[in-house]
């Protein structure tokens, strides 16, 4: 499912364009906010061609609950009339980093950010029952 997303005035008139395709899979109360260039575009999750002026273009993307997390950025080239994709996987939990790269994130990067994160998870939730079973 595609939906295009708002476009944006362009203030150089005449200069080309392309689009980043950006894909959030999942779903969740908290949307994530996403900036592509120095523009907030709103998204949700499922998939949005967002048009931007053909060159580089940094895009970001955080979700906020009681404070913003999930943060992550991908620099990419657009090139004129081409389409660039990039995929943001929000957290599986508050407090972690998202992951965003222009490859799909497969397996457990879906859902949690990298091994190390889970880990440091798992030991919390671990010494945290060992100390309330004492």
């Amino acid at each position: 499912m595609t939906s295009p997303a708002p476009r944006a005035a362009d203030p150089s008139g005449d200069a080309p364009q392309g689009v980043v395709r950006l894909t959030i899979p999942g779903w969740g109360p908290f949307v994530p906010t996403v900036h592509v260039g120095d523009r907030l575009v709103r998204v949700r999750y499922g998939t949005h061609d967002i048009p931007v002026p053909a060159g580089r273009v940094g895009v970001r993307a955080h979700v906020t609950a009681a404070a913003d997390y999930g943060h992550a950025e991908v620099e990419v080239w657009v090139d004129p009339g081409g389409v660039e994709t990039v995929h943001y996987a929000p957290p599986w939990m508050y407090g972690l980093p998202g992951v965003m790269s222009r490859e799909a994130p497969t397996g457990w990067r879906r859902f949690a950010p990298s091994p190390q994160a889970t880990l440091l998870v798992v030991v919390v939730v671990a010494f945290t029952l060992f100390g309330l079973l004492r």
